[in-house]
């Protein structure tokens, strides 16, 4: 691989500004959008991976910026001592689908197979990448032909939304009546504490006082208790402070409350990276629980998702078992990890060797799972 198209380099706040113009530019026109990959985000993020030997790998074509990943060293795969290398992200990255240009997919794969190579390591593990992907059936046709091990060890669906039409079609086809007559309830049962309404952040309100009321909103209850909220650490505060203002700026904000009279009693935080928008956050008042605020906020954010031009798909950033999101959310998206094994020889075999037993252990926990159940329900 020459070192014109192909170059590692450490995650620093001077690398990230030294490529952000062919990065943006490659963030802009990718096959995939990722909003965790786009260079105000990873460095509003640098905090997050202090203390980790992160590298940016990325290839050009003619100039031009046609692969971007972040990349760090990990020892440790399947409780087995295997070196190898991974994705980098952090707590709050809920995608690491590395940037690739559109059009570009085929090349950029080879490229990342021979990246792989020259790192020495048994394998590469992409985790939380888009399986749908152009980039992914470039690659894995590449795999294919190099006799390269490929393997999805983790899929999942989560919610997503793509429909561009009449709101309340989608709504009849995605929720039950029952569903529908329960949220109108829970609507009329919170407008007899006070008038209920719904507003989206634009440039005439005040962005930090949005902001610090949702940050103490979203530092109550459950996340409080665990010390998962965001107020808990000061590198997530700094993340988010930085890249909220920064969508502001750029019109790429979608940030929605709803109002009990006069007071907040949910948010929601959204952001568009191209035209896909990322769910970051949703919070809610827990002083209102009973009247289940966060999903009558998210059924009014679902009807401006489907109105919006610049949106053709929402990402719920969800596990795959979110019940509020899944039932309100009709499309899914496919999500896993990937192990691409490097190049044949002693490492592609003891890579293939450790796939075929995560396999087995796989079909053997799914067996002994099922053997409990029985044994519970004789009990």
């Amino acid at each position: 691989m020459s070192e014109q198209c192909f170059k590692c380099i450490p995650l620093t706040s001077a690398s990230v500004r030294a490529l952000e113009e062919g990065w943006g530019d490659l963030a802009n026109v990718a096959e995939t959008p990722n909003l965790f990959l786009e260079p105000k985000c990873v460095a509003a993020a640098l905090s997050l991976y202090d203390g980790r030997d992160v590298e940016i790998i990325y290839a050009s074509h003619e100039q031009k910026m046609i692969f971007l990943s972040l990349m760090e060293g990990a020892k440790g795969y399947a409780k087995l001592p295997v070196s190898f290398c991974q994705a980098a992200a952090h707590t709050h990255a809920y995608l690491a689908h590395p940037l690739v240009r559109k059009g570009y997919e085929e090349e950029a794969a080879m490229l990342f197979c021979q990246w792989i190579d020259s790192t020495r390591k048994r394998f590469c593990f992409l985790k939380n990448v888009v399986l749908e992907s152009n980039f992914l059936t470039a690659l894995s046709e590449v795999c294919t032909a190099q006799r390269r091990v490929y393997s999805v060890p983790v899929a999942f669906s989560r919610a997503a939304i793509r429909y561009h039409g009449d709101y309340d079609t989608y709504l009849n086809s995605t929720l039950s009546k029952k569903r529908r007559k329960n949220i109108g309830r829970l609507y009329r049962r919170l407008e007899e504490r006070g008038p209920v309404s719904f507003q989206q952040w634009d440039a005439s309100a005040d962005i930090d006082t949005w902001l610090t009321d949702f940050l103490e909103m979203e530092n109550t209850g459950w996340k409080k208790e665990n010390g998962t909220a965001i107020l808990c650490r000061e590198a997530d505060i700094n993340f988010f402070e930085i890249l909220v203002k920064d969508a502001a700026t750029q019109g790429n904000l979608r940030f929605s409350r709803l109002l009990c009279g006069k007071e907040a009693i949910a948010y929601a935080l959204d952001i568009v990276s191209t035209n896909e928008a990322f769910a970051l956050k949703v919070a809610y008042d827990p002083a209102f629980a009973d009247y289940s605020p966060g999903a009558l906020l998210e059924v009014e954010v679902l009807k401006r998702h489907i109105a919006d031009p610049q949106i053709s798909c929402v990402d719920s950033c969800t596990t795959a078992d979110n019940s509020l999101v899944n039932s309100l959310w009709g499309e899914r998206k496919e999500i896993g990890s990937l192990l691409i094994g490097s190049d044949a020889g002693l490492s592609g075999m003891i890579t293939r060797m450790l796939v075929a037993l995560e396999s087995l252990a796989s079909i053997v926990r799914v067996k002994i799972e099922k053997l409990f159940r029985r044994v519970n329900g004789i009990l």
